[in-house]
């Protein structure tokens, strides 16, 4: 009983330290249009308008309208170019789209890339090279 009551106290402490402070370490967010489905880490995310914010190694997928979100963990990647417009890119395997990486307007030659899923994973590996799909994005 009390490593139950142990872990779900560490749990729900990790969440509220994660939710938290996500509010105030957003460097900045970009509204992006998305015209298909897509998954972050296992959760499926219809077609739509969504906010996109970075934080401190997490990305947060908000729809516009409130219905849909999720969190990813990222790390940091170095783009090659340094006029590249802001967008996501998502590897595409058959009609399943994963988020890959988000490059914010802030800072066009870093962006963010997202720790593939064990879902990403198993579909990659009964496919071919993912097809790259990219979408643009405004910023805030």
């Amino acid at each position: 009983m009390k490593g139950k009551t142990l872990g779900f106290f560490a749990a729900w402490s990790l969440a509220v330290t994660l939710a938290s402070p996500l509010h105030a370490q957003s460097v900045a967010s970009m509204a992006v249009r998305i015209p298909f489905d897509f998954v972050v880490n296992k959760e499926m995310l219809p077609a739509g308008e969504y906010r996109i914010a970075p934080y401190s190694g997490v990305l947060q997928v908000r729809s516009a309208a409130g219905k849909a979100a999720t969190l990813a963990q990222t790390v940091s990647v170095h783009g090659q170019e340094t006029t590249t417009p802001p967008r996501l890119v998502f590897h595409r395997y058959g009609n399943a789209n994963f988020l890959f990486q988000v490059w914010m307007p802030a800072n066009r030659t870093w962006g963010r890339q997202i720790i593939p899923s064990k879902l990403e994973l198993e579909v990659a590996k009964d496919s071919r090279e993912p097809h790259i799909e990219s979408v643009l994005a405004q910023g805030r």
